[in-house]
């Protein structure tokens, strides 16, 4: 009787089963090249994050200690997963078969462990922030995108190493002409001496301090940084998966960090003195975009706005939209009934916003910045000061979110708190007659289209014409259709 023996299972045909090698080194023969190996280090900092992390930087600590700071992160980075990636470059091992030569095999459940929770919360932030920025940018559904995206980010990962350098490839050259799109809109508004003397939103470390800025550097690729293995056990050498990790730090870090540091200076106001029209003082920190998308905004123009002190508004002419005009003289203003274009005095006006926030956000702190704009010139009015001169009307305020108060009344903890500005103007505006006039808020030097209240300053109607040409387009200086 003829047996047939069972097929002999060779070493090649158990590393095609199990590609990854999650529980062996990866063998010689199955090491991919430097430009594959690279390419995934090289994409992996090539995300919205980065930049984000790169404008807050510049924008605390001003453009070249905010390079600095990046650079520094960058070579202890480099240091730290360097060493990490030589070593697997060297033995073929991932992470968790390292972790288990350090700390024996309870210890590495441990590592891998903390290092696996970290990576989660890591990839709930991307799916967070991918589905805001849309939202934002394009007014998409933002559970629908996170769910998207979620649901894409984890499918690549069944793929395996080459669909992370395939991504690599494609993402990290778009990125690199997103940073010159960057540069271009940097170099429109205002050339590179803008963008390079740029000293920061706010003063000091009252936004930012050298140390947090490169903290935030390292911190932001530490746990990826330390599981290195998982995609430098590919080398063919230690030296390639140094060569590899270069290619992450400082290369592609740095660019993707300098896209947000770049566009920063073009963004955000200049710094201004701490004494500014209404008596705000300039200053930032850090109320991030989930607290402005969920909190509620309110700014209203008045002929009259007063606070009293529980923070009840009493308002006289709320919704004012066309401003009067105040007979009395306005120097360089021509003589007679005002005409448009002419310099003239608006009519006395208040200003108040209101910003209601989540309880989560008590004790938190934000820049708020308020200016008028002349929507015509697109040019921030500007008046004299209080000491003569002549200066932007602006107001800028670091604003600290403080806890609802009511004394003798129980108020729930979950509570919005509200934060209030006002603005009075009770002798008027000196404004040009015909103009629109925006009042436009910013928070962390961020707008939007809602946050804002606009005016007309009222000009004189078109004088009748008597005994002239028979049509309008007869008459000189109106233009035909």
């Amino acid at each position: 009787m003829a047996t047939t023996a069972p097929p002999r299972t060779t070493s090649d045909d158990h590393h095609r089963l199990e590609e990854e090698f999650e529980h062996e080194p990866v063998p010689a023969s199955h090491r991919k090249s430097l430009g594959s190996v690279s390419a995934v280090w090289f994409g992996f900092p090539m995300i919205l994050t980065n930049a984000i992390f790169g404008g807050t930087i510049v924008y605390g600590l001003g453009f070249w200690r905010g390079v600095a700071a990046i650079v520094i992160g960058n070579l202890v980075l480099l240091t730290y997963v360097g060493a990490l990636s030589y070593l697997a470059g060297t033995t073929g091992k991932n992470f968790a078969l390292t972790a288990e030569g350090t700390f024996g095999r309870r210890g590495k459940t441990v590592a891998a462990g903390f290092l696996s929770t970290v990576v989660i919360g890591w990839f709930a932030f991307q799916t967070g922030l991918t589905g805001a920025t849309l939202n934002t940018a394009l007014g998409w559904n933002e559970t629908a995108v996170i769910a998207l995206a979620g649901m894409l980010y984890i499918g690549i990962t069944y793929v395996g190493i080459r669909a992370l350098s395939i991504l690599g490839m494609i993402a990290a050259p778009l990125f690199v002409v997103l940073a010159v799109v960057a540069l271009v809109f940097a170099s429109e508004k205002g050339g590179m001496a803008k963008l390079t003397s740029y000293s920061g939103g706010g003063s000091g470390a009252a936004v930012l301090s050298l140390g947090a800025a490169i903290t935030i550097v390292i911190a932001g690729f530490a746990d990826s940084g330390t599981m290195t293995a998982d995609f430098t056990r590919w080398s063919r050498t230690g030296r390639e998966a140094v060569i590899a990790a270069f290619s992450a730090f400082p290369i592609a870090n740095l660019v993707s960090l300098l896209v947000g540091g770049i566009r920063t200076p073009s963004t955000s106001r200049p710094q201004q003195p701490a004494q500014r029209m209404g008596g705000g003082v300039s200053g930032a920190a850090n109320l991030y975009r989930p607290a402005v998308r969920s909190s509620t905004f309110v700014v209203l123009i008045a002929d009259y706005i007063g606070v009293d002190p529980s923070g009840k508004v009493n308002a006289i002419g709320v919704g004012l939209t066309i401003a009067g005009v105040v007979p009395v003289p306005v120097p360089g203003a021509q003589p007679g009934a005002p005409q448009s274009g002419q310099t003239v005095m608006a009519a006395p006006q208040h200003l108040i916003v209101m910003i209601d926030l989540p309880s989560k956000y008590v004790r938190q702190k934000f820049a708020l910045s308020l200016e008028l704009r002349d929507e015509n010139t697109g040019e921030v009015v500007k008046v004299a000061g209080p000491d003569g001169t002549v200066q932007p009307l602006r107001l800028q305020q670091a604003v600290t979110v403080e806890p609802p108060a009511a004394p003798g009344i129980y108020l729930p903890p979950d509570m919005f708190s509200r934060v209030q500005v006002s603005l009075g103007f009770p002798n008027g505006l000196p404004l040009t007659a015909g103009h629109y006039y925006d009042w436009r808020v910013e928070i962390d030097g961020q707008h939007r289209k809602s946050w804002r209240a606009q005016f007309l300053v009222a000009g004189p109607p078109p004088a009748p014409v008597f005994g002239g040409p028979a049509g309008p387009a007869d008459i000189p200086n109106i233009p035909r259709l």
